[in-house]
């Protein structure tokens, strides 16, 4: 009876010592994966705010019948402003400095 009870007693330490490793390896790859997929996720999320704004800034100047190179000579100086730029572009009339 005494050899049946260690024996038992050495089944359920080895059981409890694989189920502590089985849960202990399976939480770490679970945070790693979950980093994995933060990470991804940002990642992607940067890559296509990035696609987005060139993509509306792509179309805006395609839709312009302007040639690139009148554009580029047409470009405002540091001291205007965008909108400064702008009306000069289109033949407006720029507002005083």
């Amino acid at each position: 009876m005494p050899l049946y009870c260690s024996a038992l007693s050495l089944a359920r330490s080895a059981q409890v010592e694989r189920d502590n490793e089985l849960c202990f390896f399976v939480r770490t790859a679970d945070v790693h994966r979950f980093i994995r997929r933060y990470h991804a996720k940002n990642y992607l999320e940067f890559v296509y705010r990035i696609a987005i704004k060139i993509s509306d800034r792509i179309r805006t100047e395609r839709n312009t019948p302007k040639v690139i190179s009148e554009y580029i000579t047409n470009t405002p100086t540091s001291r205007e402003t965008p909108r400064d730029g702008r009306a000069a572009r289109e033949g407006g009339t720029r507002p005083p400095n």
